[in-house]
This record gives C-alpha cells, sequence and structure tokens, in this order.
C-alpha cells in the first residue's frame, strides 16, 4: 500500500511510475436539522464555515460533500440551493478510517 496525502493514496507501479487511487468519500446523511440557503453573489464555501461552523473554515470540504460541488474552488454560483449540515461525529470518524 502507497502513502497517503488528504485522503487520496499515492501508488507506484512496478516500474516505479506514481499515481493516485481514487477516494471515495462517505456519504454525508441529510437531517432534520440542516440548513439551506440560496447562495448569493460572493458567496464561498469558507465563508459559510465560518458563519455556520463557529468559526471553523477548515470544514468548507464538508459543506462541499455535502453539496456534491467538489473541491475545485471555494466559490459558489449565485442562485445555488446549498445544504449546510449538521456537523456529525459519526461521519468524520468514518473519515478517520479512510486516513
Amino acid at each position: 500500500m502507497g502513502m497517503k496525502l488528504y485522503n487520496t493514496t499515492i501508488d507506484k507501479t512496478k516500474s516505479g511510475k506514481q499515481f493516485y487511487e481514487s477516494t471515495t468519500f462517505p456519504t454525508i446523511e441529510k437531517n432534520i436539522r440542516d440548513i439551506y440557503i440560496i447562495s448569493q453573489p460572493g458567496d464561498s464555501l469558507d465563508g459559510y464555515a465560518y458563519k455556520y461552523y463557529d468559526g471553523n473554515v477548515s470544514l468548507w470540504r464538508y459543506i462541499a460533500l455535502a453539496n456534491k460541488l467538489g473541491t475545485g474552488s471555494i466559490i459558489i454560483p449565485s442562485g445555488l440551493q446549498i445544504r449546510i449540515p449538521v456537523l456529525d461525529n459519526e461521519y468524520f470518524n468514518k473519515l478517520k478510517e479512510i486516513n
């Protein structure tokens, strides 16, 4: 098994060429306490994390995963319905198993 980098395994072929294995993250289940908002111009995932998760901007990935936004940009197009999921300790325990 290869080295881990941001939840993704970097492995090598027999010839020594490196490649990245796909990482499948656990689904963030919907909860009745989730917050739904419509994004406005200038909104960003880290801004939402700051506002809804007591200033913890590093949780922007959690919002991105819940909304299947990927991690290409933290800027959100306006007019999208965004789900701000409640923090789920069970989910974070599953992530630790991936690492």
